[in-house]
């Protein structure tokens, strides 16, 4: 039995995620990457055969079976009510003695119940789990290191779960020696030499069983769309596996400018015996539905793009690179940047003001001049939000600046205070963003009690009455799954959310105004705004081995080419040339579709073939098709992260044991023990 290595003493099982972390580096085949182990096995012991190669076969160390819950029940025995007894005094002393141990012996017994139910639970309903790779990355951890920028302070984290190509080399380093290097998200600046930085496990999570097919038994439902499951691999049913449920039965799904889509498949289920392969050329998109995220999915989803209150000390005296400025600042002007990360904007004086975000980037070579006192070759401007994903900036055959795909659902939240009660009744406070040239707004007028939300200049619905009370407020203005929501002081306040389409985005790319995706204006009254973050949606690529603009676009050959297309508005075509749908894929009755949040490194049901299915012990082909797992393979849902890893304080003493390096004493993770959404 293997033991979890948290030292918590509980037993738990490896989730396989998939074969080098679901990367495909160039010129290598999927089948050869699946073929690998995506975490390093164990030595091999005494009698062990396999000639000490990794195992891509992980079992769960605990091996106690299922029971259904109705055997727990009728095998339980109530407690007997004790016999009262007549117990015999002999004076004070023999009084205090008993009454000592028996409650010595309570406290066993409570001691040693608390255990049973513990272990019954573990048993029968709840399993544990260590994620070894990054394919849910950054909902959930795979091995990985925690990272600081040294510029800006941002905590950040990087994969740590690949392995070189090189074997020699491979096996004179300890593990996650290869990630020398890291990209930080919020100021991009390259913290070099991280190597000797310690490797943490993955996330360890526990798993509710859920008896899915008996939906009699209490507690049984059936999976939901956007919930975190672990299911075995159907091409090695070995394997444990854990994904985002997104394809549900049923239904026909594509992928279409980082969106799911869906529509009604057949309605005979004979239909979906021998389902046709379909061609995304001939489907008719408007068919298709968005699939949006619940409000509580989005939150735990939802990427940083840049924290304002976190900026690079090598950029305080750069006014040219701040990202957030208030409009025409030459003029003569009561409104200012009054400290770091804090403005006022006087609507009073001045009529309108406005706060933009520019997306101001500075790539490597940028970095460096700035880092050795001079001016950059290039000057600043302003480019595309895209899917950079700071956990995929290790070094590897793929370049890490190369997340080329643009990102046009955002989320700005922060912090406003009114100076003042206006008394003019179209006085206004407005929250901006920016989606292939068209401006959503929310405006907030206090003197009416109403806020209403815009399309540039289009109402979308009617008024709603708001009225707050004073003091400073916080705000998260969403457009996410073309659906705006609104929310102060963490309540949402235009109900379900109000929607801005229903269906695909083919054919439509960003424009020169996408180089400024979020604004603030207030008119005709003063506020404070701080604390202002933005954040994107998950964008989930059509293939996980090639970009969505293969063959529409000519590869840029280094980052500085990629900074010229997102740069230059006269090219933001070719995205929406390459805005149509994935393949389609059916999913037939009983069975669902399986997405990784890290959608350029994850093997899930876009990647998986025959090839990939082993020689023995697959799943047969005639009873599915190869995206789809079976009902029957799902273990249970993730729900909660019981132990991301140890959080090492003073005197951080760093041992080298079994490859590994332990830096002691160490705290719990208490910041990252939460429920998974």
């Amino acid at each position: 039995m293997d033991r979890d290595q948290s030292g918590l003493g509980f037993a738990s099982t490896q989730i396989q995620d998939e074969g080098q972390n679901g990367d495909f580096p160039p010129n290598r085949s999927f089948a050869a990457m699946s073929a690998e182990p995506s975490f390093p096995s164990p030595r091999p012991g005494p009698g062990d055969s396999s000639g000490g190669r990794p195992r891509a076969k992980l079992k769960p160390v605990s091996q106690t079976r299922r029971r259904p819950t109705s055997v727990i029940a009728s095998n339980a025995v109530p407690p007997q009510s004790p016999t009262p007894t007549q117990t015999p005094v002999a004076g004070p002393n023999a009084n205090a003695l008993t009454d000592l141990s028996g409650g010595w012996r309570e406290t066993f017994e409570s001691l040693a119940i608390a255990v049973l139910v513990a272990i019954l639970f573990r048993g029968f309903f709840c399993e544990v789990f260590i994620i070894p790779t990054g394919s849910m990355a950054p909902t959930l951890m795979g091995q990985h290191k925690d990272l600081v920028c040294s510029q800006c302070g941002c905590s950040f984290t990087v994969n740590a779960a690949e392995r070189p190509d090189n074997e020699m080399v491979f096996r004179q380093a300890r593990p996650g020696r290869f990630t020398a290097q890291a990209t930080c998200p919020n100021c991009r600046h390259i913290e070099r030499g991280v190597s000797d930085e310690p490797v943490h496990n993955g996330d360890r999570i526990l798993v509710l069983r859920q008896p899915y097919e008996s939906p009699e038994l209490p507690g049984s439902s059936p999976p939901t769309r956007w919930e975190v499951v672990v299911f075995r691999y159907p091409e090695n049913p070995q394997q444990n596996y854990i994904k985002r449920l997104v394809g549900m039965p049923g239904e026909v799904l594509a992928i279409q400018g980082g969106d799911v889509l869906v529509r009604p498949g057949p309605d005979s289920p004979e239909a979906f015996d021998d389902p046709p392969k379909l061609d995304p050329r001939t489907e008719d998109p408007d068919a298709y539905t968005l699939a949006r995220k619940p409000l509580n999915h989005l939150q735990a989803m939802k990427v940083l793009v840049y924290d304002d209150t976190l900026r690079a000390s090598a950029l305080a005296d750069r006014p040219e690179w701040r990202r957030w400025r208030i409009e025409d600042p030459s003029r003569p002007s009561n409104s200012a940047e009054m400290e770091p990360g804090r403005y006022r904007l006087d609507g009073q004086r001045e009529g309108r003001v406005a706060l933009t975000y520019r997306h101001l980037v500075p790539d490597s070579s940028q970095w460096r001049a700035i880092l050795e006192g001079k001016d950059p070759t290039t000057p600043p401007r302003p480019t595309l939000i895209t899917d950079f994903l700071a956990y995929n900036t290790d070094n590897r055959d793929t370049p890490a600046w190369l997340q080329p795909h643009w990102v046009g659902d955002l989320s700005l939240s922060g912090r406003f205070e009114l100076v003042g009660v206006p008394n003019d009744p179209q006085a206004s406070l407005s929250l901006g963003l920016v989606r292939a040239g068209l401006v959503y707004h929310v405006d907030w007028r206090p003197a009416a009690g109403v806020i209403q939300v815009f399309r540039d200049n289009q109402a979308l619905g009617e008024p709603i009455a708001l009225t707050l009370g004073d003091g400073p407020h916080d705000f998260q203005w969403i457009h996410f799954d073309g659906e705006l929501q609104l929310l102060i002081d963490g309540t949402p306040v235009l109900g379900g959310g109000i929607l801005t389409r229903s269906g695909h985005s083919i054919g439509q790319a960003p424009t020169q105004a996408d180089l400024a995706p979020a604004r603030i204006e207030v008119r005709g009254l003063e506020a404070i705004i701080s604390n202002l973050i933005l954040h994107r949606d998950v964008y989930y690529t059509r293939d996980p081995q090639e970009y969505d603009y293969a063959g529409v676009w000519n590869p840029p050959r280094n980052e500085g080419e990629l900074m010229d297309f997102l740069a230059d508005p006269a090219r933001f075509a070719v995205i929406g040339l390459a805005s149509g749908l994935s393949q389609p894929r059916w999913v037939r009755p009983g069975h669902y579709l399986m997405l990784g949040d890290n959608s350029r490194r994850s093997s899930d049901s876009r990647a998986w073939g025959r090839r990939d299915q082993l020689p023995q012990g697959g799943w047969t082909h005639d009873l599915r098709q190869t995206h789809e797992v079976p009902e029957s393979l799902i273990v249970g849902r993730a729900f909660f992260v019981y132990w991301p890893h140890g959080v090492p304080f003073w005197p951080k003493i760093r041992l080298d044991l079994g490859g590994r390096t332990w830096v002691l004493p160490f705290r719990p993770y208490f910041e990252r023990m939460t429920w998974i959404r």
